[in-house]
């Protein structure tokens, strides 16, 4: 079994973990921007280079429509993303409580302020609304993410029942 991830609702396995709603959106507005102006050289290009995510039927940007295992690749980058944020958070609450005029507490009490950061950071990563940092790292990486993918699975050679 993969390793667990704790989320909002607690721990859950990875695998089952979706993509946050507003990662979703920032990926297809993303993907979106990069298509360019409708009717242009560089539209057609691209339009060519999505056309795994992209809808036949309304032309634009479907996640939906990638493979399984770019989902997951894509679920994988927001784990780390949060992740980092995760440490970076938690180090910041903790140098903000040390900083603080707190009373020095025993090793039992340092343990329990050590755990509320943690959960703390965690939430903080967690949520749209938190320091950002995720949220910037998913909005560089995961358009590459996606366009390694397809093009990964463009160069694979047919299956035999795509012959």
């Amino acid at each position: 079994m993969s390793s667990p991830v704790t989320g909002l609702g607690g721990m859950m396995p990875q695998g089952s973990r979706n993509l946050r709603p507003d990662f979703h959106r920032m990926v297809e507005a993303e993907l979106e921007r990069s298509l360019g102006q409708e009717g242009s050289e560089i539209r057609e290009r691209m339009s060519r280079a999505l056309s795994g995510v992209i809808d036949p039927a309304t032309g634009r940007i479907d996640l939906d429509r990638l493979s399984e295992a770019s989902k997951r690749e894509l679920t994988k980058l927001q784990t780390a993303a949060e992740g980092f944020e995760a440490v970076f958070a938690k180090q910041l609450f903790s140098q903000m409580r040390k900083s603080s005029f707190s009373e020095k507490t025993d090793k039992m009490g340092e343990f329990a302020r050590d755990t509320l950061d943690q959960a703390l950071a965690d939430r903080t990563s967690q949520s749209p609304n938190g320091l950002g940092i995720a949220t910037t790292l998913f909005r560089a990486t995961a358009p590459l993410v996606i366009r390694q993918a397809l093009a990964e699975s463009a160069a694979q050679p047919p299956t035999s029942t795509e012959q």
